[in-house]
Parts: structure tokens; sequence; C-alpha cells
């Protein structure tokens, strides 16, 4: 529940920005969004940064295999 909750969060954190900006979702910024997850679920912030972060970067690696350099703007 609190990982879906917390996954939830940086998804919806990430909607209508840039790659560079989604960047910057981290455990922290998912903890602010989610002041009253308790104190024994705040793992699942962290599991869901990470998992977001992993995702990103699958992202920004596929983007420069397709985009030429010229054209990037990551």
């Amino acid at each position: 529940m609190f990982t879906a909750a917390a996954a939830e969060t940086a998804v919806g954190m990430s909607i209508g920005k840039t790659i560079r900006e989604c960047l910057l979702i981290n455990e922290s910024t998912i903890l602010a969004k989610l002041p009253n997850i308790p104190e024994d679920h705040r793992h699942c912030a962290l599991l869901a940064a990470m998992t977001f972060q992993k995702a990103l970067s699958k992202c920004i690696k596929t983007v420069k295999e397709r985009v030429p350099e010229r054209r990037r703007n990551v």
C-alpha cells in the first residue's frame, strides 16, 4: 500500500516535467509529498525513488540512442 502510494507520487510529480527536472525526484522529495507515511514504511519512498530513477535512466539511454546529438535536449 505505501510502496504503491510512493510510486504513484513519484509518477505524479513527473507529469509535465522535463527529464532534467525528473532527475530531482528522490526519496526526500517523495516523502515531502507524503508527510503522514509511518516511520516503519518510509523505506517505500526509497524503493519508489530507486525504481523511478532506474526507469528514467533507461529513458535517457533510449533517447541518446535514437536522437542525434544535435537534437538532444536531455
